[in-house]
């Protein structure tokens, strides 16, 4: 009896009885089915009915279905080809270019969905913390738009582009203790949630120009990211912009200011209870430690 109902729930069409019939025949199987008989026929009958009320409305269009709209422009077939274009890249060269970044797409649009069924299906998780991982998600998206704009200009070497593509930061980011971290104390609205959103940006650039080594320009972006601090009292912000200035001081080999700045941003994201801003600094600093020293 369980099986057969288990069957005649089943959220897809393909899944359930394709008949009444054969939902009576599998009853009459079950042992003492046929002095049952008469109940079981309407009992198949509403059985089909809820079956069908219920798979419908597991089958209606996720309330979670948006992610993939977010890389219309970003990862479309217009921005592949000119990516690939510009790389310069055929067959298996550009499959090692191109495989990565789809790759970082199609995660990047589960965790999204992940994300909004636990708060909007399962009510798993408050809208605090979907607010979070979201605002997350969406600057990793930036990141990447970021580079893949960078590498659709000329000139880019295609050695560069592969360990660009590499280094885009982890999607892992986005779990919830981090997420929560680089929100904490940041307003939902006005002023200081613009000014936090325009320096989230520089650092996409700065990121981006980084990761393809022109760690001048890259430097200009993330300079003029911590100019806007002054106007911005948010700890988080700050540990991010100055682990950025610090990775790219490191890059530079200025020594003095990597050390000084690295231990800032530790300092500050040690403040702001920022584990993962901590972990990347402190790790930076070893090799200042270790090498440049």
């Amino acid at each position: 009896m369980r099986r057969a109902l288990q069957r005649g729930l089943a959220a897809t069409a393909d899944q359930r009885f394709a008949s009444l019939r054969e939902l009576l025949t599998a009853l009459q199987r079950e042992p003492l089915a046929a002095w049952r008989r008469p109940l079981l026929g309407t009992a198949a009958l509403l059985l089909l009915a809820v079956g069908g009320v219920l798979g419908g409305a597991r089958e209606q269009p996720s309330p979670c279905r948006a992610g993939a709209r977010r890389w219309e422009g970003v990862w479309d077939p217009e921005r592949r080809s000119a990516v690939r274009e510009a790389l310069g890249l055929d067959g298996g060269a550009w499959q090692g270019v191109q495989a990565p970044l789809d790759g970082y797409a199609r995660a990047w649009v589960a965790q999204y969905t992940e994300a909004c069924e636990a708060t909007r299906v399962h009510g798993e998780q408050s809208e605090a913390l979907l607010d979070a991982r979201m605002h997350c998600l969406e600057r990793r998206a930036r990141d990447f738009q970021s580079l893949t704009r960078l590498l659709a200009r000329e000139g880019i070497r295609a050695d560069t582009a592969l360990e660009a593509v590499w280094r885009l930061p982890a999607l892992e980011s986005c779990a919830a203790p981090h997420a929560q971290a680089a929100l904490q104390g940041l307003p939902g609205e006005g002023p200081a949630r613009e000014r936090a959103e325009s320096i989230a940006q520089r650092l996409s650039e700065a990121r981006a120009l980084r990761a393809l080594e022109q760690h001048p320009l890259a430097l200009e972006q993330a300079l003029l990211a911590h100019a806007e601090l002054e106007r911005l009292d948010h700890a988080p912000t700050r540990a991010e912009v100055l682990l950025e200035l610090g990775l790219l001081y490191l890059k530079l080999g200025q020594v003095e200011r990597t050390e000084e700045t690295l231990l800032e941003a530790a300092w500050t994201a040690e403040a702001a209870r920022y584990d993962r801003v901590v972990a990347e600094a402190r790790i930076a600093l070893v090799f200042v430690y270790g090498d440049m020293r």
